[in-house]
């Protein structure tokens, strides 16, 4: 019996088109034998849609015309729902593949997502992909923890005084950076 797996792609974050090419190159991994996968894209407005075929994908006509699916949160679901024809059908999963890149999905939010439908997710799990999203709480608590990591140092949009922010770099990691 094949496994089921909503493999999520897209996203609302900048790095929404590196998601697209992600899914195609994971998607032609997968031995199609051994697995039935369902891909849920999510538009840059946040829609949530079935695409029947990675050449939907490929092609960037996934968007129009597909079905709305979204992943139920119930842990006696335990699947997707695809709003199709009026109704509403549930398509059961036995896990959940996050290929997204950026904010709102690779930070952590579709594997909580994920987590409170009791769906089991491939990858980091939420603390360890916020953690990692974040590279200056991520510097902060490996410092801290005394784990070796490349000397670094902050800066934030509103350090806009180039001079003050060169000293700074120059104080605390020297120059060449």
């Amino acid at each position: 019996m094949k496994k089921k797996a909503a493999v999520i792609f897209g996203g609302i974050s900048s790095e929404h088109e590196i998601s697209c090419r992600s899914v195609i190159n994971i998607a032609n991994g997968f031995q199609k034998e051994k697995y039935d996968l369902r891909f849920i894209g999510i538009t840059k407005d946040g829609k949530w849609l079935l695409v029947d075929d990675i050449s939907q994908i490929a092609d960037d006509s996934w968007r129009s015309g597909a079905t709305t699916a979204i992943l139920s949160p119930d842990r006696g679901d335990r699947g997707l729902f695809l709003f199709e024809d009026g109704g509403v059908r549930r398509i059961p999963i036995d896990a959940a593949l996050p290929v997204m890149h950026g904010s709102f999905g690779e930070d952590g939010t579709i594997q909580g997502l994920a987590r409170l439908a009791g769906i089991p997710c491939v990858g980091c799990g939420v603390l360890s992909s916020a953690l990692c999203m974040d590279k200056d709480v991520t510097k902060t608590v490996l410092t801290a923890r005394g784990i070796p990591n490349a000397r670094w140092l902050a800066a934030c949009r509103e350090d806009r005084d180039d001079d003050a922010l060169a000293g700074k770099i120059g104080a605390q990691l020297g120059w060449p950076v």
